[in-house]
């Protein structure tokens, strides 16, 4: 879980730090071998690909601990206070006003953690099920949803890719909207995928971007496991499963039929969050600038599925 850039917002109105700059990926240099989609493509034709954001995987993980959590704290407040009150009149006058300081004391703490589980979990619930990315290959620009449901617009060619490092030590790719000094850092989003500085894939799906903006998508066609279809609808209980334990069976491969109770339960933080949030909708002027040509031969979507994926 890497929740760097939701939870803890990337650092803007900054200059490029010297490590970003010695991990850059120039867009016109291929960094591995074989581009993969890994479970983050909603959309892919001639025009434009369209992908998830870097918080689509683990959405649901926050509300079901900030959730949980906050139920816990409740129950434990109302449990005291209704035991205080059947008792109260068995209580001596010592024992009343003692009662009374040890609720208020109670009632601070518990409302201290309630409202940073309730910070933690409103990160989910009430915002937009995803925040998308476009990157248009004809005209060369990327559109990206902020967390506040507005759209960035930047050239393909004035974006600076670069690999960044969350609290935990995670690597993930970022793109940052420099100023026109072309070393402040104005605004920063990242790819979706993330993982560990071992990890052997953790360049695939920038690979995959790369490509796609600079040679095509007619290469990629076999490079997608599937598309996930979540452009103008929620997707169900069981998809949501299956986004936490494929993420669990990444990193245990069998053994996360086990964490099954675990799964289960981000799965329903997940739906709540998910069925709280609006969907998000491009804005007329995207939608003009991301026309797809009549009879495209390379539509990817939930209509048009991918050809078998390539496994070598």
């Amino acid at each position: 879980m890497d929740f760097h850039g939701l939870v803890k917002k990337f650092e803007v109105n900054r200059p490029l730090l010297n490590w970003e700059i010695s991990r850059q990926l120039p867009p016109s240099q291929p960094k591995v071998d074989k581009p993969w989609g890994q479970l983050s493509v909603i959309k892919m034709n001639s025009t434009y690909l369209e992908c998830v954001d870097k918080f689509f995987a683990d959405k649901g993980i926050l509300s079901a601990y900030g959730l949980t959590a906050s139920g816990i704290v409740i129950l434990f407040v109302l449990a005291t206070l209704i035991g205080t009150i059947e008792d109260w009149s068995r209580y001596a006058s010592y024992d009343k006003r003692a009662s009374i300081f040890f609720l208020i004391f109670v009632s601070a703490i518990c409302s201290g953690a309630f409202l940073f589980f309730r910070y933690m979990f409103s990160k989910e619930l009430f915002r937009f099920t995803h925040y998308p990315i476009r990157f248009n290959r004809k005209n060369r620009m990327v559109y990206v949803t902020r967390l506040d449901g507005t759209v960035m617009v930047e050239s393909w060619d004035r974006l600076f890719f670069t690999e960044g490092t969350g609290g935990d030590g995670t690597r993930d790719i970022r793109g940052h909207r420099l100023a026109e000094d072309g070393i402040t850092v104005l605004e920063t989003f990242a790819l979706p995928v993330y993982g560990s500085k071992k990890s052997a894939y953790r360049f695939s799906f920038w690979e995959f971007v790369r490509r796609y903006m600079e040679e095509g998508p007619e290469k990629l066609m076999t490079r997608v496991e599937w598309t996930i279809d979540i452009s103008d609808r929620r997707e169900s209980f069981w998809q949501g499963f299956q986004f936490h334990y494929l993420d669990a069976a990444s990193v245990l491969g069998a053994g996360a039929v086990f964490l099954f109770p675990v799964i289960l339960w981000y799965a329903i933080g997940r739906w709540i969050a998910m069925h709280t949030s609006k969907i998000p909708v491009w804005p007329a002027e995207v939608e003009a600038a991301c026309q797809i040509e009549p009879n495209d031969p390379y539509l990817v979507d939930r209509e048009h599925l991918p050809p078998p994926m390539d496994k070598d």
